[in-house]
């Protein structure tokens, strides 16, 4: 499927609840994961010099989606900050 028409027809509110389904879902492991982790334990057996070290644990991927909880004050500063720019207002005025 074109990606423009994937553009057309996903409303704005669908991709920020998919993007969302995909942060709770990225280090949530599927069946397939691990067999493809088990698949690369077998083989990591096969040259290991300690093949009992080898777990299949180890070798399930983690990924760190960038999104880093940021403290609530934190966050309303940079709120406040981006919406003063965007109005000009200066609060320093007041």
């Amino acid at each position: 499927m074109p990606l423009q028409r994937v553009q057309r027809e996903t409303t704005a509110t669908e991709y920020v609840e998919w993007c969302h389904f995909l942060e709770l879902e990225w280090n949530n492991p599927s069946r397939s994961d691990f067999y493809a982790a088990q698949t690369a334990a077998e083989v990591r057996k096969l040259f290991a010099k300690n093949p009992r070290n080898i777990k299949t644990e180890d070798l399930l991927l983690t990924f760190d989606t960038g999104a880093h909880k940021k403290s609530k004050q934190v966050s309303t500063e940079q709120s406040k900050a981006f919406w003063f720019a965007f109005t000009g207002y200066d609060p320093e005025e007041d």
